[in-house]
């Protein structure tokens, strides 16, 4: 009786765990999408999507710019695909005096490097001394015509005339050879003769644009690159940067700022026999390097959950053109996950008749 009774529990026992596994297999994603109405809208008017079946999850993919569903992986653009990769710097130079080809050492100075893989620390004084290591090799040469140093100097102030209230220089080139590496680097060493002169303030904006794809169009401002700001000069601390406290002043004379609306870049000078500036700025403000090929990946807006069924989404399309709209399901359990990946077409256009009820 007792080995009946066994049994028994072993079956029912058995019986249970092949119903639960049962129920936690992981279930193919069956759920299907289609339009309320054609496929032809017009910017602004609601594209409503009907979805029938189950997915434990979903995510709508618009497949308009950043929400591509096949671009949800992506983080840089192959050097094929780029169209144009350009950057555009503006200069206010104000007060004081340029640089002289007699005396070619001072001025202000921008240089460009593929190669360059930033500081190797984030103490001030290494990087004071990785930089004077640089200069002492010759890597930053003096003259736009010397081509084989690790930086490429692109602009200097030679016979820039001070100005105020206005953006008069500026220097544009392409940037296709630093595509998967740039770094810009200012020196800032302003002419003066024992301080009877002033040393000049620049003003400096600048953009970087790369033009990739259909239209799509990516601008980095200056105000979005970070940049490392050492101070040569033994009688400030290398990083005096924005912090002129530091030695001893209330203004933010002889430093390099950022921030302001006005320009992106404030390389501020000063007057001469300025009392707390008695000897001549020598300044560099270098970026850190980065790719300018790489972009952020697409993204979806997530849909349904498990405790949000859905069974319409609206979505408005506020430009032309042909879309590739992606629902994306997900099913997912301890036991595993399944996919699936619907795709619904919707075209845009400008010139759609309307319906007799909206002509209503």
């Amino acid at each position: 009786m007792k080995k009946n009774i066994y049994i028994s529990a072993l079956a029912v026992l058995a019986a249970l765990l092949a119903s639960c596994q049962q129920q936690n297999i992981s279930l193919p994603v069956d759920f299907d999408v289609r339009l309320d109405g054609d496929n032809v809208y017009r910017p602004g008017e609601i594209v409503r999507f009907r979805l029938t079946g189950d997915a434990d999850y979903i995510t709508f993919f618009s497949g308009e710019t950043g929400h591509e569903y096949d671009k949800r992986e992506r983080t840089s653009i192959p050097s094929e695909e780029i169209k144009k990769l350009s950057m555009d710097i503006r200069f206010q130079p104000l007060w004081g005096t340029g640089a002289i080809k007699s005396d070619s050492e001072y001025g202000f100075r921008v240089y460009l490097s593929k190669d360059f893989k930033g500081f190797s620390s984030e103490d001030g004084f290494e990087q004071r001394n990785e930089i004077q290591k640089m200069v002492d090799e010759g890597q930053f040469p003096l003259s736009e015509d010397d081509q084989t140093k690790p930086w490429k100097q692109v602009w200097n102030d030679l016979n820039c005339e001070s100005i105020q209230n206005e953006w008069k220089y500026g220097y544009s080139t392409d940037l296709d050879e630093y595509a998967e590496n740039f770094c810009i680097a200012f020196h800032w060493k302003p002419w003066t003769i024992n301080w009877t002169r002033s040393q000049r303030t620049y003003h400096v904006q600048g953009n970087i644009d790369m033009e990739y794809g259909g239209s799509e169009v990516r601008r980095t401002t200056f105000a979005e690159i970070p940049f490392t700001v050492v101070t040569m000069n033994e009688q400030d601390p290398p990083h005096l940067g924005t912090s002129p406290k530091m030695r001893g002043d209330t203004t933010s004379i002889g430093t390099v700022h950022f921030g302001n609306p006005e320009w992106e870049i404030n390389f501020e000078g000063a007057a001469s026999n300025y009392p707390g500036l008695n000897w001549e700025l020598d300044v560099w403000c270098i970026s850190d390097p980065m790719p300018l090929n790489s972009v952020s990946k697409d993204t979806g807006v997530q849909i349904k959950s498990l405790l949000s069924p859905i069974l319409t989404y609206d979505h408005v399309y506020d430009k032309p053109g042909t879309y590739k709209a992606v629902f994306y399901g997900v099913n997912d359990n301890y036991q595993g996950t399944k996919t699936a990946v619907k795709e619904v077409t919707v075209i845009v256009v400008d010139d759609k008749p309307f319906s007799t009820e909206e002509q209503r």
